[in-house]
C-alpha cells in the first residue's frame, strides 16, 4: 500500500498559529510521525513539521491562511493516483509549486519559479524516466525537493522527537487504538524500520 498522507513545514515560532489552524494541541510523544492522524517535530533548522496521516485536498487553501505572516511550506501525496505535490505560500500568496499528477499527463506541472536546487532533481528524474518507462519515477520529484528544503521525507528515518497531535478540547489519542484502526498511511515504513531493528539485534 502506498502512502497517502500530506504534511506542512512552518518556522517554530509560528507553532501556535499551527495549531490553532489545524484546532489541535499536544497529546504526548510517539515513536514516530505515523503513530496518531496528527503528529508534529521541531527540526534542528527551525522548522515545525506538522504531519497529517492522511491526504487533503484542500492543503492550498490551508496554507493560505497559514502563510498570512511569513514562508510556509506544503506537501501532499496518495501514491494510489500517483499525485504528489510540493509547494511554498508566503504571505497568502502561492510562490511556487511542483505538481506530479499522473492522469494529467507524462509531465511535471511547474508553477512559479522552485527553488534553484530543483533544477538538478527535474533534469536526473526526468532522465531516469525516459529509461525506466513502466516507472513512475517523476513522483519522486515533489518529494525530493521538500527533502532537500526541510530534510525530511515521509520514507527515511528522520531522527526527529515525534509528538501526537490531539484535537482541541478531546482526550488524547491511544496510540495503539489508532495504529488499529483505519490509519494504515506508513504500514510500509513502520514494518521496514520494525525489520532494522530485528537484523541489528
Amino acid at each position: 500500500m502506498g502512502f497517502r498522507m500530506s504534511w506542512i513545514a512552518a518556522p517554530a515560532a509560528e507553532r501556535e498559529r499551527v495549531f490553532k489552524t489545524f484546532g489541535v494541541e499536544h497529546g504526548g510523544d510517539v515513536e514516530d510521525e505515523f503513530a496518531s492522524d496528527y503528529t508534529c517535530a521541531e527540526t534542528p533548522d527551525g522548522w515545525l513539521i506538522l504531519v497529517n496521516g492522511r491526504f487533503r485536498d484542500d492543503l492550498r487553501e490551508v496554507l493560505v491562511d497559514l502563510s498570512e505572516s511569513d514562508l510556509v511550506y506544503g506537501f501532499a501525496i496518495t501514491e494510489t493516483i500517483n499525485f504528489a505535490e510540493a509547494m511554498a505560500f508566503d504571505h497568502g500568496k502561492l510562490v511556487w509549486a511542483v505538481t506530479r499528477d499522473a492522469e494529467d499527463g507524462e509531465a511535471l506541472i511547474i508553477e512559479g519559479e522552485p527553488p534553484e536546487g530543483f533544477a538538478e532533481i527535474r533534469h536526473r528524474l526526468e532522465a531516469e524516466q525516459v529509461t525506466d518507462p513502466d516507472t513512475d519515477i517523476l513522483i519522486e520529484a515533489p518529494v525530493e525537493l521538500m527533502q532537500e528544503l526541510i530534510g525530511y521525507r515521509m520514507d527515511q528515518e528522520s531522527g526527529l522527537s515525534w509528538t501526537a497531535l490531539k484535537s482541541v478540547g478531546d482526550a488524547p489519542v491511544a496510540v495503539s487504538r489508532v495504529r488499529a484502526g483505519p490509519l494504515r498511511v506508513g504500514f510500509s515504513v513502520r514494518l521496514v524500520r520494525f525489520l532494522r531493528r530485528l537484523v541489528g539485534a
